[in-house]
């Protein structure tokens, strides 16, 4: 813009000078001082001439950075393995890259102007309402996890958004998480498989920390055969269970099991009574 403001008052100037040169040409003046004028107005109208070139050609070559670096960022924008998305505060679709489209299972000509809302799971709907609330209230940027919809799959997908400079749209981006967090899923039910099998288990079994040789957990059996809550085991030493002619068999025992699993890598252990 200021480059045009320069190139306006220059053509100005030289208009001027060329039609004070015109009119010199045409006076009947024919003094030495008006040839002198002339000559003079001449060279500054080369001058500026030549001003305006360097000028224009400063002007291409700017134009034609700016188209470059115009490409370069539209190249890493569609191509980013992130979606990014920008929504109207009411959460309206306006803008969105290839990888963003991806995830939502759809063309980006499709999803524009629709509400974000209606690609998250009704499950996650509270979740995204009060995340997209909080950074339109707060101006930070805000995280969080929801389950989208990708035609006829289900997405686990990681969200950050955060407000745009002039507080108009919400700038988010969203990774998809949906491996990671079917690990953790399948993580918890092996867990509470064994927990059931742990606790429901006919022997006694305590598991217990290899660094503080504390117990940690106790079965059911366990508590009947001590006639203890489980409270109350966790956190005692095994051997503190046992009469005092066994005391020096179950250390052993014991330290035989903290040997084994240290050396498998593992931080607890289960043990047998």
């Amino acid at each position: 813009m200021q480059m045009n403001t320069i190139n306006t008052l220059s053509a100005d100037k030289v208009r001027k000078k060329a039609e004070d040169i015109l009119k010199l040409k045409h006076s009947n003046v024919d003094s030495k001082m008006s040839e002198v004028e002339v000559l003079k107005l001449i060279h500054e109208l080369e001058v500026h001439q030549i001003q305006l070139e360097m000028q224009n050609s400063e002007l291409e070559l700017s134009k034609e950075l700016a188209e470059v670096n115009s490409q370069k960022y539209t190249a890493l924008y569609d191509f980013a393995p992130t979606g990014y998305f920008t929504l109207s505060k009411t959460g309206l679709i306006k803008r969105l890259n290839l990888h963003g489209a991806q995830l939502l299972g759809k063309e980006r000509v499709k999803i524009l102007d629709k509400n974000f809302e209606v690609f998250v799971c009704y499950d996650s709907l509270p979740v995204y309402n009060q995340f997209l609330d909080n950074v339109i209230s707060s101006g930070n940027k805000v995280n969080c996890e929801l389950k989208i919809r990708c035609n006829e799959t289900t997405l686990y997908v990681y969200v950050s958004a955060v407000l745009s400079e002039n507080k108009d749209d919400c700038l988010l981006s969203m990774v998809n998480i949906t491996d990671r967090k079917s690990l953790e899923i399948e993580l918890k039910e092996s867990e509470m498989r064994f927990n059931v099998l742990f606790d429901d288990a006919p022997d006694t079994m305590f598991l217990a920390d290899t660094e503080t040789k504390k117990i940690v957990d106790a079965n059911n059996a366990a508590c009947r055969l001590f006639k203890k809550e489980k409270h109350e085991l966790i956190g005692c030493f095994q051997h503190e269970l046992h009469p005092k002619h066994a005391l020096d068999l179950s250390k052993n025992t014991f330290n035989s099991h903290i040997i084994q699993s240290k050396s498998q890598g593992n931080s607890s252990f289960g043990s047998g009574s």
